[in-house]
Order: C-alpha cells, then structure tokens, then sequence
C-alpha cells in the first residue's frame, strides 16, 4: 500500500507558528508554539513510540510544508510494529511548521488546547 498524507483537521495551524517547544517525558509529548493568530497552542501526544523534529526535511511532493497531516500506511509505524513497540492504535502525525521544521510523532493519540 502506497504512503499517504491526510490534512489533520484538530483545531490548529502549523504554518507561520513561533516559539515551537517540544517536550518529552515518559511516553507523552507535549508540544506548544504560537499560531499566526498569536494563539497559544498546546498538543500532548499520549502514549508515544518515536518521535523526530528536522530543522530542515525533504517533504513528498504532495505535502505542503505549512499544515499538520496524519501518515497512512506508514513505514515507521510498520517498522515500530515488527520491533514490537507499537500496536494498531499508533498513528503517525507529521506537523509541517513552515517557519521552523517538522515534527513527527508516532503516538495513540493527541489533545489540543487553545488560548
């Protein structure tokens, strides 16, 4: 099955985000930055099996580098299953943050808060 890239419609924008800040800490990530609205935008992932943050990442061809999409049919996600360290509901989540980088996150699930 062909990797694919679905636009994740959670509440929040990635592109022109500032003040990115991304802390890990026993299985959960929680993620903050201020959206082009000056929003403060908090996301913990629960349950997270990998995570990786690129300054700079080649992106597939049809992925735009300002919005956030979940990743079907991923390879990370097999490959963490065949080592045993994921199960069927681990999703992969990659946030294309235009100004600063990309996020990718293999987690159970994810929160969003707004202020």
């Amino acid at each position: 099955m062909p990797v694919t890239y679905s636009v994740l419609d959670a509440g929040f924008a990635t592109a022109d985000a500032e003040n990115v800040c991304v802390d890990y800490k026993s299985g959960r990530l929680v993620l903050r930055f201020i959206d082009w609205q000056n929003r403060v935008i908090t996301i913990q992932f629960i349950d997270v099996a990998a995570y990786c943050w690129q300054d700079d990442a080649k992106l597939p061809r049809d992925v735009r580098d300002d919005e956030p999409y979940e990743v079907g049919e991923s390879p990370r996600v097999r490959e963490l299953s065949e080592l045993g360290a994921v199960w069927g509901a681990h999703r992969h989540h990659k946030l294309c943050f235009n100004a600063c980088g990309v996020l990718d996150v293999v987690a159970t699930s994810l929160s969003v808060q707004t202020s």
